[in-house]
């Protein structure tokens, strides 16, 4: 299976080993908490802190706002990612459209596979999502569930949600002589 990935969506790998839920992390987060991210961005003259800290200029402030992407000449774009399609202003910045990817061999062990956007993940474990998920045989489901505890989370914690998108997909070990195989026939609806 590969993976990639720009910006702050995520990808989980859910293993059922020995009757546990396991989650592994098939990407990385392109967010200004990351150093590697944080390199680039300085480098090509973008600022990186929260909305307060640049509103009083000392970067020395503590907050627990989320760290943004900033010019130096004005308070824009103010993105909380390192990586996105699309947005040229941010890009004179550094902000950029190149994905990080990951190759992983499936196992009998892997059951299923959870894309989802920073609104999914920003208040639910990766644990928590694989333990949701692993409760519903129908996708379709699982999802429902999981949007519905993300809209929840976001209502007790914050005035406002931010997009909460997710796809689950079931792994299906069983061999196929169809072309498409059958991981993929399961995936896709096709019979």
């Amino acid at each position: 299976m590969y993976a990639a990935n720009v910006g702050d969506s995520r990808c989980l790998l859910v293993s059922n080993v020995k009757g546990s839920t396991r989650v592994s992390m098939l990407t990385k987060d392109h967010s200004p908490d990351r150093e590697d991210e944080q390199e680039r961005i300085k480098e090509c003259g973008g600022v990186i802190m929260t909305s307060s800290q640049y509103d009083v200029k000392d970067d020395k402030m503590l907050s627990f706002e989320p760290k943004r992407v900033w010019s130096k000449e004005g308070k824009w774009p103010g993105t909380a990612f390192t990586r996105s399609i699309g947005d040229t202003k941010a890009k004179e910045l550094g902000v950029c459209a190149d994905p990080e990817y990951t190759k992983v061999r499936i196992s009998q062990d892997d059951t299923m596979f959870v894309l989802g956007s920073d609104g999914i993940f920003d208040f639910i474990s990766n644990e928590a999502v694989a333990d949701i998920v692993s409760e519903y045989s129908d996708p379709s489901e699982a999802c429902k569930a999981l949007v519905g505890i993300a809209y929840n989370k976001w209502s007790e914690n914050e005035e406002r949600t931010d997009d909460i998108t997710v796809i689950v997909g079931h792994i299906v070990h069983n061999p196929s002589p169809s072309p498409f195989g059958g991981a993929l026939r399961k995936v896709f609806g096709l019979s």
